[in-house]
Parts: C-alpha cells; sequence; structure tokens
C-alpha cells in the first residue's frame, strides 16, 4: 500500500510540473522540459503473456535535466507505467529511472537518437487462485522492487514530435514472472 502511494505521490507530482511548464510557455520562449509518452509493451515473461494480454498499455514522463550544446536534452529523469488487467490475472510495472542521450549533432529538429539508463522498477502481479470447494477464490498477489536498465532508439519527428522503441531490463519476480520486455512509444514535447 505504501509502494503504491508513493507511486501515486510521485505521479502527481510529475503532472504538477508538466502543467507548471506548460503554463510556462506562454510566458517566455523557452522549451518545456518535460515531454510525455503513451505506447503499447510487450513483457518478454511468457507467463505474463499467457495469463494476461500480451500487449500492455504503458504511458510516461520525462523531465529534461540538463541540455547538449544544440539544445537538445541529454539527461533526464524518466517514469515509465505499464498495465495489464483480465479477468483473473493483473500486473502492472512502474520504472523511475536517470536516462543518457545521444543524438546525431545536428541544427534540424529530426533525426535519429539512442540512449541509455538506470533505474529503480516497482512491480507488482495478482493472480485469482481456485481453492477447493467451499473456499472461494482468492487472488495471490507478488510484489516487489528491482534495479534494472533500459536502452532506447528513436526518431524525431518533429521539434515536439518523437517515436521511439525502448528495452527494459527489470528482472523476474518470482521464477515464472519475468517483466522485461519491449515498449513502443509516440510522444510530445520536446524530447532527444
Amino acid at each position: 500500500m505504501k509502494r503504491s502511494l508513493s507511486t501515486y505521490a510521485l505521479i502527481m507530482v510529475l503532472v504538477a510540473a508538466a502543467v507548471s511548464q506548460a503554463l510556462a510557455q506562454y510566458e517566455e520562449d523557452k522549451p518545456s522540459k518535460i515531454s510525455i509518452r503513451i505506447g503499447l509493451y510487450r513483457p518478454s515473461g511468457s507467463a505474463l503473456r499467457d495469463e494476461g494480454g500480451s500487449t500492455w498499455k504503458t504511458f510516461g514522463a520525462s523531465y529534461n535535466l540538463r541540455l547538449d550544446e544544440m539544445g537538445k536534452p541529454d539527461t533526464c529523469a524518466s517514469v515509465e507505467h505499464g498495465a495489464d488487467k483480465e479477468d483473473r490475472f493483473a500486473a502492472y510495472t512502474t520504472a523511475m529511472s536517470l536516462m543518457k542521450v545521444w543524438h546525431k549533432k545536428t541544427a534540424s529538429p529530426r533525426g535519429p537518437y539512442f540512449g541509455a539508463g538506470a533505474g529503480v522498477y516497482l512491480l507488482k502481479a495478482e493472480n485469482l487462485v481456485e481453492r477447493p470447494w467451499p473456499d472461494p477464490p482468492c487472488w495471490e498477489k507478488q510484489s516487489g522492487s528491482k534495479l534494472g536498465f533500459s536502452v532506447l532508439g528513436g526518431y524525431n519527428l518533429s521539434e515536439n514530435w518523437f517515436a521511439e522503441l525502448r528495452y527494459f531490463n527489470m528482472g523476474k519476480l518470482g521464477p515464472d514472472l519475468n517483466f522485461s520486455g519491449i515498449a513502443v512509444y509516440i510522444g510530445t514535447g520536446q524530447v532527444f
């Protein structure tokens, strides 16, 4: 319970920061330090795909901490959340990481980028387990936090839009639940 409250508190802080940055854009001519993304996530663990869906919904936000000499972000703090909920199974991931990004040196807002990062991953799985009659079914819950890393490659479609492919190595939660996987994002904001 404390973990989920701290996760939601962190998300609320990021949303508040995004709103303040959006409002600040109307007052000054500087680019926003916030970017947001939505996408699809596919875990590599077969037990997660067999019990739930093979493709999860995911979203994320990044805060640009530092810009390179071309004015493009090269270091950022990033939060991603992925979830899958079926009738008898639910799984969630929340990644909080520090990312380093490299771009092609060009003045054009378009172009490829790649990066890597490391951070903390909060993992949770719930499975409805049948029990012998007369006992009702019960939810079996597993949760934990892991250290992990991610690598990414993307393309700036314009100054404010991007597409990205990201691999997350989160590790396992129990012997059969491998949360590592690949996400495909589309996003907006001055990003990488």
